[in-house]
Parts: C-alpha cells; sequence; structure tokens
C-alpha cells in the first residue's frame, strides 16, 4: 500500500513538473516570436516617410501642403511630349519660376532617339532657371521631367518631383543666400527616352559648371522616397549625404537592384556625362506607374514631404560646400530605421570579410573539439536550408502562377499586395519549420546552426568578389549571429538552463540581423514585386537560417504547431489576396486608334484588343477583320491589328511644301517645310518610292548621313508648332512620293451618324489619331 502511494507521488511529481516545464517553454516560445515579430514589423514602419507639413510652418521649411498645389496644375490631364497639355504645363512651370523672381529660360533641341529605320528624332523643351549664390564655384544642379507617360496624368511621375523643386526654390529664396548657385532643370522628353537631359549634357553650356546633380523620380506613388543610385566614387558624396539629409532611406546595394529593373532616369545621362549625383525615388504603388491611376487623388503628400525635404536640405548643404573635388573611394552604407545612415569605406569589405571567416572558422573549430558539433549534423544544417529554400521557392512560384492565372493576370495591384506577401513569408515559415523538425533529432540546434550560417558565408565571399556595395547585408546578420552561436558553444551549461537569460541573449543577437536584412527584403518586395516570388521567398528562408536558434525555442514544446499554423495562415491569407484585389478598369491594356487616310477619305478603328471591355465595345462591334495599317502609316508595316470601319474626321492634315529641289551628280537634293495644321505632338515622313536617302537633315542639323534603302522613314516627335524644315538627299530613278502622317492624343467629337456598317462611339475617345496625306513631286 505504502509503495503505490509513493508511486503515485512521485508520478504526480514528475508528471507536475513536466507540465511546469511545457508551460514554461510555451510561454518562451509565445515571448520570442512576439519579440521577432514585433521587431520586423518595427523595422518597417519607421522607413515610412515623415508626416506631410501644413502651409503654416515656417516659410524657409518645405511644406507638401503648399507643394501639392503645383501637383494639381500639372496633373490636371496626361501631358506626354507633344501634346497640348504639355504646352500647358510647360507655360504654368515658366510662369511659376518668373513668379519666383528667376529668369527661366527654354531650351530647344532636336536628339536622335534612333537611327532605325525609320529614324527617331524628337524636339524637345527643357525649361531652366538659376537661383544665384555669393561665389563662383560650381552649381547645384536640381533635376525632375515635367512631361508624363500617354495614358498618365502624371501626379507622381514626375508632378512630385517638380512641385518639390518649385517649392524648394521658395523655401530657399526664404531663407540666408548660398554661396553657389543652385540650377533647376525641368527636363522634357524623359518618358521618351530621357531626351532633355542628353540635349541639357550635350547641349548646354551651364552643364559645364554642374558640382553635384540631385533627381528626383517616381516609380509610384507612395512610400518613402529611397536615396537609390549614385554615380560611382561616391564615398563623399553619401558622407555629405548622411550629415545633411532629414529621415534618410539607402542602401548601397539597391542600386545592383535597381539595375534589375527595366528602367534608366536622367541621372543615367549625367552620370554617362561624368557628373557625380544622388537619384532619388519612391516606389511603393506600382499599380500606379504610367497609369491613368497616377493622378491627383493617389498621390500621398507624406511622400511628397520626403521628397521635398531632401531637396531643400541637400540644396542648401550643397549650396555652401565647394564642389571643385566631389570624388572618394565608394561607401559601403546603409540606414537604421530610416533615421541614421551608417557607412564607411569600401577598403573594409575585404578586411571584414576576412574577419568574420576567421570568427566562423574559429567557433567551428572550437565547437567540434567540445563536441558541441558534428561534421553530420552540420552537413543536415547546410542540406536543409538549401531544401527549404527550394521547396517553399517552388511552391510560391507555382502558387503565384495559379493566382495570376485565377486573376487571368491583368492586375498589377496583386504584385504589389501585402496579403499575397504575407501568405509568402507563412509559406516560407511552414516550410522551413518543417523541415528542420524532420531533421531536429538527427542533430543538435548548434549544428543546424552552422551549416545554415555556412550559406551566408558562402553568399558574403561571393558578395565580395561580385557585389561590394552588398556586403553589408551579409557581415553584420552573420557576425551578430556568430555571436550568438559563440554563446551557444561556450556558455556555461547552469546559463543555457536559464530559460531567461538564454531567450535574451538569442533575442538580442536576432535584431541587428532583423533590423538590417528585413527593411532590404521589403524594399527588394516593393521594387521587385511579387513577379519575382522566387527571389522574394529565397531571401525570407536565408533570414529564418539566421533565426534557427529562435525557431528551435519557438518548437520547442510542439514542433509541429508552427508549420500547422503558418500553413493555415498561408491559405486564408491567399484567398483574402485573391478575394480583396479586383482588377482596375482603368488599367486596361487595349489602345484604341483611329486612322484617317486624307487621299482616300477612308478611316478605320484598330486595336490589340487584347482585353474587351465596355470601352471596345463602343468601337469593335464583333465584324472587325484583322490587318495592318500599311494605308495611313508606314506603308511597309507588318503588325496586325483588329480594324472596324469609322466615319472620316473633318481634320486639317499635315502639309508640305518645297522650298528647294535640285539634283547634282544623280542625287536630288530636296529642301522642304513640313507642318501639322492641326498641332499633332508626332509627325512621320516616309518615302513610298523605291530611292535611297543619303543624307537627312532637319533644320539645318544633320540626323543621318550613313544612307538608308528603300526602307526609309523619319519619326518626329515632339514636332514644334511652327512645323520643321526638312532636306533630303537622295538617289532616285522615278519621281519621289512622299507620305506624311502626324499623330495627336486623343479625337474630336466626329460629325454624322453611324452609317454603312461604321462604328462610331458614343462617350469613349481613341487614345491616339492618325492622320495621313501624300505628296508626289
Amino acid at each position: 500500500m505504502r509503495g503505490n502511494i509513493m508511486a503515485w507521488v512521485n508520478s504526480s511529481a514528475i508528471n507536475w513538473k513536466t507540465g511546469y516545464l511545457i508551460r514554461e517553454e510555451c510561454v518562451r516560445a509565445i515571448l520570442v516570436a512576439l519579440f521577432l515579430t514585433v521587431a520586423a514589423i518595427f523595422s518597417v514602419r519607421e522607413h515610412d516617410p515623415p508626416g506631410a507639413a501644413s502651409a503654416s510652418v515656417s516659410p524657409d521649411s518645405f511644406s507638401a501642403s503648399r507643394a501639392v498645389r503645383h501637383v494639381a496644375v500639372i496633373a490636371e490631364k496626361p501631358h506626354p511630349l507633344g501634346s497640348t497639355e504639355h504646352a500647358v504645363v510647360r507655360d504654368y512651370l515658366v510662369r511659376e519660376l518668373s513668379a519666383a523672381g528667376l529668369e527661366p529660360q527654354i531650351q530647344q533641341a532636336t536628339i536622335t532617339i534612333d537611327k532605325g529605320p525609320p529614324l527617331e528624332v524628337a524636339t524637345v523643351q527643357n525649361i531652366l532657371a538659376r537661383f544665384k549664390g555669393t561665389a563662383s564655384g560650381k552649381a547645384v544642379l536640381l533635376v525632375a521631367h515635367y512631361d508624363s507617360a500617354f495614358n498618365s496624368f502624371g501626379a507622381s511621375d514626375d508632378g512630385l518631383g517638380v512641385a518639390s523643386l518649385l517649392e524648394t526654390l521658395r523655401a530657399l529664396k526664404s531663407g540666408p543666400p548660398l554661396k553657389n548657385d543652385v540650377v533647376f532643370l525641368l527636363t522634357d522628353g524623359e518618358e521618351n527616352g530621357l531626351l532633355g537631359a542628353r540635349a541639357f549634357a550635350g547641349e548646354h553650356p551651364w552643364a559645364r559648371e554642374v558640382g553635384v546633380v540631385l533627381n528626383f523620380e517616381a516609380r509610384g506613388n507612395s512610400g518613402p522616397v529611397i536615396m537609390f543610385e549614385s554615380t560611382d566614387d561616391n564615398g563623399w558624396l553619401i558622407e555629405q549625404f548622411a550629415e545633411a539629409a532629414p529621415a534618410p532611406v539607402a542602401h548601397s546595394l539597391s542600386y545592383e537592384i535597381y539595375k534589375l529593373l527595366p528602367n534608366d532616369t536622367d541621372l543615367t545621362v549625367f552620370k554617362q556625362a561624368g557628373m557625380s549625383g544622388l537619384n532619388f525615388a519612391n516606389i511603393d504603388g506600382i499599380n500606379r506607374y504610367h497609369t491613368p491611376l497616377d493622378n491627383l487623388q493617389g498621390l500621398d503628400e507624406n511622400s511628397l514631404q520626403h521628397q521635398g525635404s531632401y531637396a531643400l536640405a541637400l540644396a542648401r548643404h550643397f549650396g555652401n560646400l565647394d564642389l571643385s573635388q566631389t570624388r572618394e573611394r565608394n561607401a559601403v552604407y546603409f540606414d537604421l530605421f530610416g533615421n541614421l545612415l551608417v557607412r564607411y569605406s569600401s577598403v573594409w569589405v575585404i578586411p571584414l570579410t576576412l574577419f568574420v571567416c576567421a570568427l566562423f572558422v574559429t567557433l567551428l573549430v572550437f565547437g567540434l573539439r567540445k563536441q558541441k558539433l558534428t561534421v553530420r549534423g552540420i552537413a543536415w544544417g547546410f542540406l536543409s536550408l538549401f531544401v527549404s529554400i527550394v521547396v517553399a521557392s517552388l511552391i510560391g512560384w507555382l502558387l503565384w502562377k495559379a493566382v495570376w492565372m485565377i486573376r487571368d493576370g491583368s492586375s498589377a495591384e496583386a504584385t504589389q499586395s501585402r496579403l499575397f506577401l504575407w501568405s509568402f513569408v507563412c509559406l516560407a515559415i511552414a516550410t522551413t519549420a518543417a523541415v528542420y523538425a524532420l531533421v531536429r533529432n538527427r542533430a543538435g540546434v548548434e549544428s543546424l546552426a552552422v551549416g545554415a550560417l555556412l550559406w551566408w558565408l558562402i553568399l558574403m565571399v561571393i558578395t565580395t568578389i561580385f557585389l561590394p556595395g552588398g556586403t553589408f547585408l551579409f557581415h553584420w546578420p552573420l557576425l551578430f549571429s556568430l555571436i550568438g552561436l559563440g554563446w551557444m558553444i561556450f556558455a556555461p551549461e547552469s546559463k543555457k538552463r536559464s530559460s531567461l537569460v538564454h531567450s535574451l541573449v538569442l533575442s538580442l543577437c536576432a535584431l541587428p540581423v532583423i533590423v538590417l536584412v528585413v527593411p532590404v527584403i521589403y524594399q527588394i518586395f516593393i521594387g521587385l514585386t511579387l513577379d519575382w516570388t522566387l527571389v522574394v521567398i529565397a531571401m525570407v528562408v536565408l533570414l529564418f537560417g539566421l533565426l534557427l536558434p529562435h525557431f528551435r525555442l519557438i518548437t520547442a514544446p510542439f514542433k509541429w504547431v508552427l508549420p500547422g499554423v503558418a500553413v493555415a495562415a498561408a491559405v486564408i491569407l491567399l484567398a483574402a489576396g485573391i478575394v480583396t484585389n479586383p482588377v482596375n478598369a482603368e488599367r486596361s491594356s487595349n489602345r484604341i486608334l483611329y486612322a484617317l487616310n486624307a487621299d482616300t477619305g477612308k478611316a478605320v478603328w484598330a486595336s490589340d484588343l487584347t482585353n474587351r471591355d465596355e470601352r471596345t465595345s463602343q468601337f469593335f462591334t464583333g465584324n472587325e477583320v484583322k490587318g495592318t495599317l500599311a494605308d495611313f502609316a508606314y506603308a511597309k508595316t507588318s503588325k496586325q491589328y483588329s480594324l472596324s470601319s469609322a466615319p472620316a474626321a473633318s481634320l486639317p492634315a499635315p502639309e508640305l511644301s518645297v522650298i528647294e529641289d535640285k539634283s547634282v551628280d544623280g542625287v536630288r537634293a530636296l529642301r522642304m517645310r513640313v507642318s501639322s495644321p492641326r498641332q499633332a505632338g508626332l509627325l512621320s515622313v516616309y518615302l513610298d518610292s523605291n530611292a535611297q536617302v543619303v543624307r537627312t537633315m532637319l533644320n539645318n542639323k544633320v540626323i543621318d548621313e550613313a544612307g538608308s534603302s528603300n526602307q526609309w522613314g523619319l519619326n518626329i516627335d515632339g514636332f514644334p508648332q511652327q512645323g520643321v524644315e526638312l532636306q533630303l538627299h537622295v538617289r532616285a530613278s522615278e519621281p519621289l512620293k512622299i507620305r506624311l502622317v502626324d499623330q495627336s492624343y486623343g479625337l474630336p467629337p466626329i460629325g454624322g451618324s453611324q452609317s454603312n456598317g461604321q462604328s462610331q462611339p458614343g462617350t469613349a475617345t481613341p487614345d491616339i489619331t492618325f492622320l495621313a496625306k501624300s505628296f508626289s513631286f
């Protein structure tokens, strides 16, 4: 009897102790998970842009509330190069600069875009003004472009940049004078190929006086403004940026990420011209980029405040420095919480790599000697992280493809959906936790951690060789992770048995990892979007490789709870993302063309008809045919459109008059005046004859003299209202037939009614109008 009682007492004590330990492990798991989650959220949220300042702030401060009135005018309508609205915006900016007391000038230049055929040129009109300093040193150049994409209101891209510069000018005039001149350059034709920047760098005398360029752009409508690019030898620039910039958001990996994007900016041209400079842009809200959604209503005034605060602070800072020597060895840099920029010379990259490698090898040797590590366990850790990356990335990629198919591939909103992002993060957590749950009994956590850290060591060495600017992302997280590993290897067992001390040490070592890596992963997601799902998920799993000891703490009570909860969360978030991200009709990819041949009186509607919707149904009723626009544009074009007969609009055709026509040694020299009475923004000239053009001149500037075949053509974007003088030197044995095609945005109302099967829209208008007219002589 007594024996039974003692057995019951012992069993109860064991059960109580076991229950206590489980409860303690559960509490510890919850606390560690909360700490990591809160730290990750905080590190991302602290990069949000500062709040917009009201119009009542001091006159020498930047105010987004004051600046946004300029955006309201600039973004009233789409204003691409050559459009009527483009001229309206240009005139407004000239008036504003004049009202600020400056003497603006317009630089008109003709720039060759492509040698073709056909030849592509453009006439651009840059707006420049100079805010005089007290000395005669190099100038600070502030740049933004004032043209928009053809279907976009351009509120963010780049009304935000232009408004920032106008408000910066006002604030500069309210403050103390600067030593250096500040040149305000509002470039034209950026969307057409950085044309205004090319004109300024190549032809304007002020370009030779520039010491530093600051370019302001946008690839979305919201989010923090990132200093995402610098010119080479940026050590001095980064030091000055760190000293002067309020709320700096920047890191030296961003330019490498930027190079993956299909984008260039005006700074590309200035870099090629040998200027030193920095590039700024907000990148959140890609669904609005180059679409009708880039409007005033969607503009984030906090982003405007952030960009303007950069422009004003840096203009003042560089405006009082000696800009004769701005180059110094490249720097490695990164921000902490969007408040402090850490920077050091790239000369430290190799020593830091060697130090971290030495620390890794030291811990490896001591760990093996102390029998805390095993080669077999390290191999399991190395393989497990690789499997986690492959499996999670593959599942994520397949799920993203499935989402894209469900949504018919028509929504850019989904590519930046936070719900989808968090779903894939949960998927990465579930995959990583499941893989390590399967191998946790095969090796100690120390060995598994070393195997995962070996991947980081390899990547650190690779970036040291090929991507030194990105080494900060591996040096510091790996260093602090090795400190945590050292604790697990060398700490007395009594300390490690104290769950509080053990958890606290590992959590503190994880903090720098999260602070550095999480914001970069988030920015990669924002910049590259979920179209790069493989990269985003791979980086998330790599991050978890640094947090394996913390995963062990979280999963200690029940190893399959975390994978199960993460899978459930991933499914719920994925479903919510599909339901709550509807396709926006304003992003319709259908471009409707109206083409009219003034010689025949024939007109058609034309479109790719990738997506039929309510708008396209007003032009195409189902009886359209496939064909080309050879009768309305370039005669040798082979692109197929869906064509529907349209009524002929009463529009004045482009005009051509011969000024001079003479022949020398079998070469016919023609000097002509070409114009567009309806003020179209683009005009094309095509030869419908078998002839060889050996020289082309536009307004007395040689465009091409290499000689071209009978496929010769010339497209002139930003076509001047006064027309152009065109000179052609031609070898031909027959009379010449020249076709002019002018192109404008939209279309005035067409008189008459629908008849003879001709489709006439109700309230909708086409995107582009072509009007062709032929001349023979």
